[in-house]
């Protein structure tokens, strides 16, 4: 043993991040596989199980979050905003510069797209009600100058 030893809410939560990151490396390298053969080869199935997988990973995350009676904390929801921020960009730029794939990829993608915020907004509708929900991205109340008191 060392100098220090962990306590059981250290423990929790180091066991809850293993099982995330576990679970997200296997969902997100077959996401990533489907959407990469999907894309090169104008596969809409693929495309469509490469968001599947996507989507079954977030359910996963949810569900460990359940077990471990925790939310998300602020790393994963900044890493989770800013990888589909890239990927919203990526799209838009992909329409824009490649306009061969504009009417055969772009309806599967932005239902991949849509489904997934619907899950997101549906989970957090569900875990905090509309009104929490609404106030999780309510920066103006947040920082607004009753809270300077």
């Amino acid at each position: 043993m060392t100098d220090r030893d962990m306590t059981d809410h250290e423990i929790k939560s180091l066991d809850r991040h293993a099982l995330v990151m576990a679970l997200w490396l296997g969902f997100a390298f077959v996401a990533v596989t489907l959407l990469k053969l999907g894309i090169e080869h104008g596969n809409l199935w693929a495309l469509s199980l490469g968001f599947a997988s996507v989507l079954i990973g977030f359910i996963a995350h949810v569900l460990v979050n359940i077990v471990f009676k925790t939310l998300f904390t602020p790393k994963e929801v900044a890493l989770g905003l800013s990888v589909f921020a890239i990927c919203l960009l990526w799209f838009g730029l992909a329409v824009f510069f490649y306009p061969q794939y504009r009417m055969t990829l772009f309806l599967p993608i932005a239902l991949g797209f849509v489904v997934l915020t619907s899950a997101v907004i549906f989970t957090m509708i569900t875990w905090l009600g509309v009104r929490g929900a609404f106030e999780s991205f309510d920066i103006i109340r947040r920082f607004g100058p009753e809270k300077k008191r």
